[in-house]
């Protein structure tokens, strides 16, 4: 990203916002500052969610500044965080109060107003409802100050057991390619929950509910499956699959060899 320096320094939009840390920022910009901001996968966290095994939430916790690599905000994402620093529609409000009161940044008290992250693998982070601006400005002074933690922040780490979910979605696509008259459907249930004030951890269980019709007989088989089992049953699947594409394969090659000897 190339950035207008002089145009920051001298146009009127950028008189709140010619802070010492933005003059530094654009002047000598980390060689991160033109990071893009990843994007949070809502869509695969709404389908995969079902396949949670823990959910871990505290108000007042703390990460370091420089893993957070994305943002749930849509109109943050894939911009350099740069161009955040000096585009965002709140930094003229943000960067003049980091100037007037610094040590609101290394507070070790919950953040008012909140800060949320989120994160898959409690190692690459995702701001979440809001804090995009103050995250972007904590980047850039910690940069400077050598200081990573950013405390007080509320944080949602979602331990998703991806490769059921993937487990899940092949064993669906086995059913649509064998005709079947299955509906499988994941089941989480809740098992416990450790808390005390400012966190807690739920822990969940996962099924599969397989729902199988016969329209000879007209009755419904139904079974529950965790992890193993699924992979048992996709296992049977595949392997009827297989079978039925040799089969489609040795009827095309006797039609073609009778069409061949007429």
């Amino acid at each position: 990203m190339s950035v207008d320096i002089n145009f920051m320094l001298t146009d009127k939009i950028y008189e709140n916002m010619r802070t010492p840390l933005f003059l530094k920022a654009i002047q000598q910009p980390p060689e991160w500052a033109n990071d893009e901001i990843l994007a949070w996968d809502q869509q695969y966290f709404n389908l995969a969610q079902a396949f949670m095994r823990h959910h871990y939430w505290t108000s007042q916790g703390s990460i370091n500044v420089f893993r957070v690599v994305g943002t749930a905000h849509q109109q943050y994402q894939h911009r350099p965080w740069l161009d955040l620093l000096t585009s965002g529609k709140r930094m003229d409000i943000n960067l003049p109060l980091q100037q007037k009161k610094p040590e609101y940044y290394r507070e070790v008290q919950p953040k008012v107003p909140m800060m949320y992250f989120n994160t898959l693998d409690g190692i690459h982070y995702y701001v979440g409802a809001d804090g995009n601006h103050r995250t972007c400005i904590a980047k850039f002074m910690f940069y400077e100050t050598g200081e990573t933690q950013l405390h007080g922040v509320t944080i949602n780490h979602y331990d998703i057991h991806n490769e059921f979910y993937q487990l899940f979605r092949q064993l669906q696509s086995r059913i649509k390619q064998l005709n079947l008259s299955v509906v499988i459907t994941p089941v989480s249930t809740l098992l416990k929950r450790e808390d005390t004030a400012g966190w807690m951890t739920d822990y969940f269980e996962t099924y599969l509910l397989w729902q199988e019709y016969n329209e000879v007989e007209n009755t419904e088989h139904t079974e529950q499956l965790d992890y193993e089992q699924a992979q048992q049953k996709f296992f049977e699947l595949s392997t009827q699959f297989s079978l039925k594409q040799q089969n489609v394969n040795v009827q095309k090659s006797f039609w073609k060899k009778i069409f061949l000897f007429k």
